[in-house]
């Protein structure tokens, strides 16, 4: 049976952190990826919402595109989901049954105190192991 492992991805320089620990520490045969990137919820005038939502799904497109190519040989599956974070890497977590999350993390001192709080619900919540990795 393929371990699997959730990539949680935001389009920064930290996703290829985690793509890159995933091609080092995992067997492609034995390894199926989700690869996850949230949109985040806005509140805005309805009339802005329909373009927001259009790039936020294109972004996230190239996101999980970009991160494909770079697992290849890997079982990939791409998703993409609006919601909270944390609770959307959960529930996706849960929903494939993920044995790992792998999570990069900021950091850079000047962001710590805005940066981190995902990764603190999703280490305090998740039902399996989760692997976090400093950006260097």
């Amino acid at each position: 049976m393929k371990k699997k492992i959730l990539l949680p991805l935001d389009g920064s320089d930290r996703d290829l952190i985690e793509v890159n620990f995933i091609k080092e520490n995992f067997n492609p045969e034995k390894t199926e990826v989700i690869l996850l990137n949230v949109g985040e919820i806005v509140y805005v005038e309805e009339s802005v919402v329909a373009k927001l939502i259009m790039s936020e799904q294109e972004n996230s497109s190239k996101i999980l595109e970009r991160a494909k190519q770079n697992l290849k040989g890997f079982q990939c599956i791409k998703k993409f989901q609006f919601g909270y974070a944390d609770n959307i890497i959960l529930e996706c977590a849960d929903k494939f049954n993920v044995d790992i999350i792998v999570i990069a993390k900021n950091t850079k001192k000047k962001f710590v105190q805005f940066v981190g709080s995902v990764t603190s619900k999703v280490i305090k919540r998740a039902k399996c192991s989760v692997v976090m990795l400093p950006q260097v």
